[in-house]
């Protein structure tokens, strides 16, 4: 088997990417999952694909909707194909481990490339002779990277100013007491000391 040639060239330290290589899905629908889940999370993409398995979740059909496409309550034209979500539900979940064993952060990793493509025509054996269906899918995962707030931004913002009650009084502002008031108040305690030593001493040279 010769090696499979991705189409998504530019890779970078913080990505990681899965492929599933002639899949028996047809094209076109894996085509219109990977339109409808490009640019989306991967906790987004697993939960979509398991409510395609349940019939909850109806994938829109944009491209390929001819042929009496029922149409569902706010996308328009919608199917809910099954054998082709499971598959591409695997690949996700590859991706994703992928990712784990990298040692990136698999909470916000998000899809940056997931296209198919249309696989090998081989035949159907027997009488009933047919082209089997078959596709190749890419899907290329990327870490969300979290900007921190800078410092510069931190220091700028002023400190919250104390609210008041509405109908509650303020309490009155304490006047300074500045070095020039309390300077003549020692003065005048040692001014009253000075004489009270005097007299002492008069009374022991009567004696």
């Amino acid at each position: 088997m010769t090696k499979y040639n991705y189409a998504f060239k530019d890779m970078k330290e913080n990505m990681v990417r899965a492929c599933a290589v002639d899949v028996s899905i047809s094209p076109k629908q894996a085509i219109e999952i990977c339109n409808h889940l490009k640019g989306k999370t991967v906790a987004y993409a697993k939960k979509a694909l398991e409510g395609v398995l349940k019939e909850t979740y109806a994938m829109p059909m944009r491209r390929y909707n001819r042929g009496g496409t029922g149409h569902r309550t706010g996308i328009g034209p919608g199917r809910y194909p099954m054998k082709a979500a499971g598959v591409i539900l695997k690949l996700v979940k590859s991706a994703e481990s992928n990712a784990q064993y990298k040692g990136l952060n698999t909470e916000g990793l998000k899809i940056v490339h997931f296209c198919a493509q249309r696989g090998q025509q081989r035949m159907h054996y027997g009488r009933q002779r047919g082209v089997m269906k078959r596709a190749h899918v890419e899907l290329v995962v990327e870490e969300a990277i979290v900007k921190k707030p800078s410092s510069k931004k931190a220091a700028k913002k002023a400190p919250k100013k104390e609210e008041t009650v509405i109908g509650q009084k303020a309490a009155p502002a304490k006047e300074p007491v500045t070095k020039n008031e309390e300077a003549p108040v020692k003065e005048k305690a040692q001014v009253a000391e000075k004489p009270k030593a005097k007299k002492e001493d008069v009374k022991e040279g009567q004696e």
